[in-house]
């Protein structure tokens, strides 16, 4: 049984000053504190969050939600992907069914104008396919799901509350056959339950075959207190011969919930090699992305994107790291210039990225004559980079 209690925000919307380039969001938004998916390993049941209650059951429900969202967006000054997740709450779990506050939130967003990202382990989703579809016809709609089982023996133990695998599965072909971009959030894997080989190969395989455009690996953290301890009755009720293994894996016990480094640089090394093999992306291709942000943000997206491939590939990264700093230099003094002053808009500095491009007056930020030079292409000629050629 549910518990559910409404509050009523005065602010909704959380914004960065750069975009997220692991998730490609400019925004943040979710209708709900807490999550009735009852997933065993959920970070935010740690006592960081400080979240009141049961973590499973007591569900606050931000009721003013869609209001608050328009005023806010019809003052903002800068255009960027609205990301709808949460790290401690899904935007569809039970409590959706009946409050159906996510149509409220999509229909603001369509009317005015910007793009969205959706975040879910459910097939709720499904419910909001008409309205998703507008909303990406006209400005683009990333779906991305949670997944890293392949079974649902596991998952059910795991993930109790959550959908079904195939249930899942279904959703992502449904609107990724629907013109959407999807990508999955392979997170987290399980130590010693479904991070084998065996099952990410058949995982990546899957969605492989289905067209998704990336996979985005996570392993487990176990942050000290709550988090930790949770997880590790589920362990023991269900895995008894596994508890050993995980006691020692996390005996550390560090604030971030990290175990020992040799298990989680094994298990990235072993995901990567066989994400390359099948030729998965593993971060948001540019086409993802492009033009659903400010050009100044998109170019900052590209450089950090550029920095993780050649950083995978073991190639040198002096260059884009130096290229980076004096880009990201470049634009921290244009939006503080851009704050200032109130009649500015991310379109004025826009206009200006644009112009100094054409002129050639950011070469010198970006050190090399290649990279600058593919930068003014993309940009400019409004291309999509292709990460494949690094």
């Amino acid at each position: 049984m549910f518990n559910s209690k409404y509050i009523y925000p005065k602010r909704i919307l959380k914004k960065s000053d750069y975009p997220d380039t692991l998730f490609i969001s400019k925004f943040y938004l979710s209708p709900y504190i807490a999550c009735s998916h009852a997933c065993s390993y959920c970070d935010g049941r740690s006592e960081k969050y400080h979240i009141e209650g049961n973590f499973d059951n007591d569900i606050k429900i931000r009721k003013n939600i869609a209001e608050v969202l328009k005023k806010e967006l019809t003052k903002e000054k800068e255009n960027g992907v609205i990301m709808i997740m949460s790290g401690v709450s899904d935007p569809y779990q039970h409590c959706e069914y009946k409050e159906k506050l996510m149509p409220k939130i999509l229909n603001v967003i369509k009317e005015l104008n910007y793009s969205c990202s959706i975040t879910t382990k459910s097939s709720m989703i499904n419910r909001d396919f008409e309205l998703l579809r507008d909303i990406n016809n006209k400005n683009k709609a990333n779906i991305l799901m949670s997944l890293t089982f392949m079974n649902d023996s596991d998952r059910k133990i795991i993930e109790p509350l959550s959908s079904c695998v195939e249930q899942r599965l279904q959703t992502l072909k449904r609107f990724k056959d629907d013109g959407f971009f999807v990508g999955v959030l392979a997170m987290p894997f399980i130590p010693f339950i479904n991070d084998d080989d065996e099952n990410i190969f058949k995982l990546l395989k899957t969605l492989k075959d289905m067209g998704v455009d990336y996979v985005i690996p996570g392993s487990l953290t176990l942050r000290p207190g709550i988090n930790k301890n949770y997880f590790l009755e589920i362990i023991k009720n269900n895995y008894t011969h596994l508890l050993g293994k995980y006691k020692d894996l996390y005996s550390n016990n560090k604030p971030s919930g990290m175990g020992k480094s040799f298990y989680f640089n094994n298990f990235y090394e072993r995901f990567y090699n066989i994400s390359n093999s099948l030729n998965v992306s593993t971060i948001a291709p540019h086409y993802v992305y492009k033009n659903r942000f400010h050009k100044y943000d998109e170019i900052y997206i590209i450089l950090s994107h550029l920095k993780y491939i050649l950083k995978q590939k073991n190639y040198d990264t002096y260059t884009i790291n130096k290229a980076f700093k004096n880009y990201t230099f470049w634009l921290s003094k244009e939006k503080h210039f851009m704050k200032k002053n109130r009649s500015l808009s991310g379109n004025d500095l826009d206009n200006k990225l644009l112009f100094q491009m054409k002129s050639d007056i950011l070469k010198d930020l970006f050190i090399s004559n290649k990279l600058y030079s593919i930068i003014k292409k993309t940009i400019l000629n409004d291309h999509n980079l292709d990460y494949s050629i690094f």
